[in-house]
């Protein structure tokens, strides 16, 4: 809860720095809400654990930490960095001192389409994570604290385009509670490409043909995840 308290409080205050003097901030919406969503999928992780013990929330907590862990060493960014290891190794202590059940796979039918939409977004989401690593290592110097967030910010939306992609093979896999990871893949998409064709000049934003299959994609990876587990729910009854 806390976790999820503070992304949002920092999203609001960047977006709000944004509006009152867009010249003047070092982030924009695009980046500003894909370090949103990122912190989401991480909260939602966490949270997920408080009353299940399904593996796949603590999985999505740790693909997310290690992607933004990742993307921050790669772009040499001290913040993203740092904070993706403490998440990364918070996950880790509760994918392995948490009780849960024995490890199961779910045969759901919507195993194959999920498959093939994380292969389809590896090819698009690498090109953005290149751009965005790319943008963020000849964003000046790294600090802490907010002080350096634009270059931050570049590294997190990386971070961003690699969770979704793992997550819809997470999902795909059929880890026992996949469809938490399914949704943030699906909604993360939604938000990134909307963003993009809102405000399609802004650093962060993808091009306007690959936001329109962004959007599409998420919609349809939502879309999946429901009727599959509507599906599994009718033959549960």
């Amino acid at each position: 809860m806390l976790l999820g308290i503070l992304f949002i409080s920092v999203t609001a205050l960047t977006l709000i720095v944004w509006v009152a003097g867009p010249e003047q901030a070092e982030t924009n919406p695009a980046l500003d809400l894909a370090f949103f969503a990122l912190g989401v999928m991480v909260a939602a992780g966490f949270a997920s654990q408080v009353r299940g013990r399904a593996p796949a929330g603590a999985t999505q907590a740790l693909v997310a930490a290690a992607s933004l862990a990742a993307a921050g060493a790669l772009a040499l960014r001290i913040e993203p960095t740092v904070g993706g290891l403490v998440l990364t190794a918070a996950a880790t202590v509760l994918v392995i001192l948490r009780p849960r059940p024995r490890m199961r796979i779910d045969r759901h039918w919507g195993r194959i389409p999920l498959g093939i939409a994380a292969a389809l977004s590896a090819v698009p989401a690498g090109l953005h994570v290149a751009d965005m690593l790319t943008a963020a290592r000849a964003a000046g110097p790294s600090c802490f604290l907010g002080r350096c967030a634009g270059g931050d910010r570049l590294a997190e939306s990386a971070a961003l385009a690699v969770a979704i992609v793992l997550l819809a093979a997470v999902a795909a896999v059929g880890v026992d509670g996949w469809p938490l990871c399914a949704w943030s893949a699906g909604l993360a998409a939604i938000l990134l490409g909307s963003i993009s064709l809102i405000l399609p000049t802004q650093v962060g934003s993808i091009p306007s043909p690959t936001a329109v299959a962004a959007v599409a994609w998420g919609f349809a990876v939502v879309i999946v995840t429901g009727v599959s587990t509507r599906m599994r729910e009718r033959a549960g009854s």
